[in-house]
């Protein structure tokens, strides 16, 4: 199981915990905001067969201009 951050840039902290489950905590933004303005931030999280898979579906993201949702049934 891996959880990516598609904007590493904007994380000030990550930390991942388990006590009978699986807990992925991030902070992101610390960034000035002025009002009326916003942020946001785009994830990948999933399970993965390897690292490797890992890595090659987040450098898959790098030169994505847009998002797609894809939804696998794993049963």
């Amino acid at each position: 199981m891996a959880g990516m951050t598609l904007e590493p840039n904007v994380v000030s902290e990550a930390w991942c915990h388990q006590r009978g489950y699986v807990c992925m905590i991030e902070e992101f933004g610390g960034l000035p905001i002025k009002p009326e303005e916003s942020f946001s931030a785009a994830f990948i999280v999933g399970f993965f067969d390897s690292v490797k898979e890992m890595e090659d579906t987040y450098a898959s993201t790098l030169d994505t201009m847009g998002w797609l949702l894809m939804l696998q049934d794993g049963g």
